[in-house]
């Protein structure tokens, strides 16, 4: 599935929709037809502001959201690859693929540029179960949980509404 179009491919089902909405996952969900997948890759990718901070943190979010879709799809002992950049929150990102998937590592692919940040999580052999430590929690929620511990997840009331996101707290902030 991607956002754009894009040439078909023999014996795939291309999705154009976005990740972030509900409607895209019923997509995949239909188009898989109650059959579980061995793998999910993801090259997901925000679109770049040029401000590290927000590209950062919404490719946590995006790969967050991809890794509960590929939780729902992937059969016991499946593989999930996801790109994210590193920085803030990564680990929880990390921690929860850990309660997931009973081998994870972090590789920097050879052909990115040595100041990247941009890194590959490879997430190997779905387990049966989410480990005690994420029982009853979707990988956002863990990764929310590990920003809130961190000082860098918000929740603010505004006009009846609750908005939830990310932002990085500053000094002044702090004080």
């Amino acid at each position: 599935m991607d956002l754009l179009a894009t040439a078909p491919v023999e014996g795939a089902s291309v999705i154009i929709g976005d990740i972030t909405e509900e409607a895209t996952i019923e997509q995949i969900t239909e188009a898989l037809g109650g059959r579980s997948i061995n793998a999910v890759i993801s090259d997901i990718s925000p679109r770049l502001t040029g401000r590290y901070d927000t590209d950062q943190t919404i490719s946590l979010e995006l790969s967050t959201m991809v890794l509960d879709v590929a939780m729902k799809v992937l059969q016991p002992g499946g593989t999930f690859i996801t790109k994210a950049f590193q920085g803030t929150g990564i680990e929880g990102l990390v921690e929860a693929a850990k309660d997931r998937f009973s081998n994870v590592q972090r590789f920097s692919p050879t052909a990115s540029r040595n100041s990247s940040s941009e890194t590959f999580l490879i997430c190997r052999n779905k387990l049966p179960r989410v480990r005690k430590r994420g029982s009853g929690l979707t990988a956002m929620e863990q990764v929310s949980q590990h920003l809130g511990g961190l000082g860098v997840l918000t929740e603010e009331e505004e006009e009846g509404e609750i908005a939830v996101g990310l932002r990085r707290i500053s000094r002044k902030e702090e004080e």
